[in-house]
């Protein structure tokens, strides 16, 4: 799609502002996007004169959409056969076109309006972030090696072959801020990463080993290194994206990593490199030292606590 559609949109909406017609409660123009069926149309809602892409369906009844509004964008149903995308405030004009730009690319050569609905619906939610606050830049240092060490725990469990990519990126529960990072139906695990041999245990119910059954812990250890060829996030994702062949899955990695808080258009605000200088895989069981809930005081709910590894060694099964 590009610059030249966004181009068109603001246009558009400049026409429209200009517009002496004041009869309709909200003015619209249609656009044309190749290979899009679902009918576009670029608005204006009159009484405020906030902008919207409104997407109309023909043969379906919208009921309900998943999407608490936000203060850059908000979600109306009308009529309960159009959906529109509100911009709620122009700080947030170039973040909501790149949106807007997102959502018409994943419903391309897509006919099923059902399908087109929870397209649009996935896209809002993973995007919800950059709509909190103008402010918003991207990661912290501290997701930004969170989001590292599951990227790499992604290409650790494809290279012990236990799972296809695909079956990976479906149980990768991290960016849904999930108890844990990986949940499949045979194995749990959880990633930690660092640039030392403690890890951080937020919430205690991590470790149950007792509750949950087959539950394994990769700790990622990085050093911090100037050197380009080095491990970086910005590569680490753009490789994935490579391996992923079918569009559904590239699609819900991409919802997976905007969750997690990373956007493209924010790539050069990423440019710390890591060496990687081991992945290991743990057991966690009676022998794994932790703090388990049940030996916690009554009136205690949580704790957070470290963990030297170096005491787990025994552990280690990778």
């Amino acid at each position: 799609m590009g610059e030249n559609i966004k181009q068109e949109i603001i246009e558009i909406w400049e026409k429209i502002l200009i517009d002496k017609d004041q009869k309709f409660s909200k003015i619209y123009r249609r656009i044309l996007v190749p290979n899009v069926d679902a009918n576009i149309r670029v608005s204006v809602r009159q009484k405020d004169k906030i902008k919207s892409i409104d997407f109309v369906f023909n043969n379906i009844k919208i009921k309900k959409i998943n999407f608490k509004n936000t203060k850059g964008v908000s979600l109306e149903i009308e009529d309960n056969s159009v959906l529109s995308i509100y911009l709620n405030k122009e700080s947030f004009l170039n973040i909501y076109l790149n949106l807007i730009e997102e959502i018409i690319n994943s419903i391309v050569n897509e006919n099923d309006e059902k399908k087109i609905i929870k397209l649009i619906e996935d896209k809002l939610n993973s995007w919800k972030k950059c709509f909190e606050n103008e402010n918003f830049s991207g990661l912290s240092k501290e997701e930004e090696l969170g989001l590292i060490g599951e990227l790499l725990t992604i290409n650790k469990l494809f290279d012990l072959k236990e799972y296809e990519l695909e079956e990976i990126i479906q149980s990768w529960k991290g960016p849904e801020n999930n108890l844990h990072d990986f949940k499949f139906t045979d194995k749990i695990y959880e990633t930690k990463t660092s640039l030392s041999n403690i890890i951080k245990i937020s919430n205690i119910d991590q470790l149950d080993y007792q509750t949950y059954k087959n539950l394994f812990l990769f700790k990622v250890t990085l050093t911090k290194n100037s050197n380009m060829s080095n491990i970086n996030i910005n590569h680490l994702i753009l490789d994935l994206r490579n391996k992923l062949k079918k569009t559904q899955y590239k699609e819900l990695f991409n919802n997976k990593i905007n969750l997690y808080g990373y956007f493209d258009y924010h790539l050069e605000n990423y440019k710390d490199f890591y060496n990687l200088f081991n992945i290991q895989k743990y057991i966690i069981d009676e022998n794994f030292i932790s703090i388990q809930k049940k030996y916690l005081k009554p009136g205690i709910q949580n704790i957070n606590f470290e963990i030297d590894l170096s005491y787990c060694k025994k552990n280690i099964i990778i």
